[in-house]
């Protein structure tokens, strides 16, 4: 046996003997458990995104829901989903009210109607 031989069994031994001393157990123990916990919270940052994700989703529902609702006890008609007043509301009618909601224009007029009805 030749020193070469002798010093790599020696740096064999003593990195076997490091792998499996006490200490080094416990810190690979504290790193799997470290390891767990990590993919525990990303389950729960997944489930917690598909919670907050179902819940904007209802509230749109809702919203909708209620807008159509709204619409409907106005107009006093139901509007079936292919009828020509939801195609005059949609392509004639909501993009006049989108312009005077982004003009201010809206907020204006519905003022002037809340004042017209206090006074009578």
């Amino acid at each position: 046996m030749d020193i070469h031989e002798i010093e790599k069994k020696a740096k064999e031994k003593a990195q076997k003997d490091f792998d499996t001393s006490p200490e080094m157990q416990k810190l690979l123990e504290e790193q799997k458990k470290l390891k767990q916990k990590e993919e525990r919270l990303k389950d729960r940052m997944i489930k917690l995104r598909k919670q907050e994700s179902e819940k904007k989703r209802k509230a749109r529902n809702h919203r909708l829901i209620v807008l159509g609702a709204v619409v409907e006890d106005a107009l006093g008609i139901e509007l079936p989903e292919s009828s020509e007043e939801m195609e005059a509301l949609v392509r004639y009618y909501l993009p006049k009210i989108r312009d005077e909601i982004e003009s201010g224009k809206l907020y204006d007029r519905l003022q002037s109607i809340k004042e017209k009805e206090s006074n009578e």
